[in-house]
């Protein structure tokens, strides 16, 4: 964990045989901006659950989930498409 006096960062990262996962989550205050996440020209879908919106997009090759809940900004990225990552976000929800 990484903390400054604007906020606290949290990251952790998975490899098995070849797959990998990244996990970030931060807090957000008055002091802080978003995350700058950049993304190809496919578009951006919006993933309900629970009625958190996950917005799920693609950088290169990398599929990125990224949301706000509870004063967090968070992110997941790996190499997994579109449906597997929406599974891992079930999975929080489980």
């Amino acid at each position: 964990a990484v903390q400054s006096p604007v906020h606290v960062s949290i990251g952790a990262s998975y490899v098995n045989n070849g797959d990998w996962l990244l996990i970030s989550v931060r807090t957000l205050s008055p002091y802080t901006s978003p995350w700058h996440i950049e993304k190809n020209d496919e578009p951006v879908e919006i993933y309900t659950v629970n009625g958190i919106d996950y917005y799920t997009m693609f950088n290169s090759k990398n599929s990125i989930i990224t949301w706000i809940t509870d004063g967090c900004e968070c992110f997941i990225s790996s190499q997994y498409n579109r449906e597997e990552m929406k599974a891992f976000i079930d999975t929080i929800h489980k």
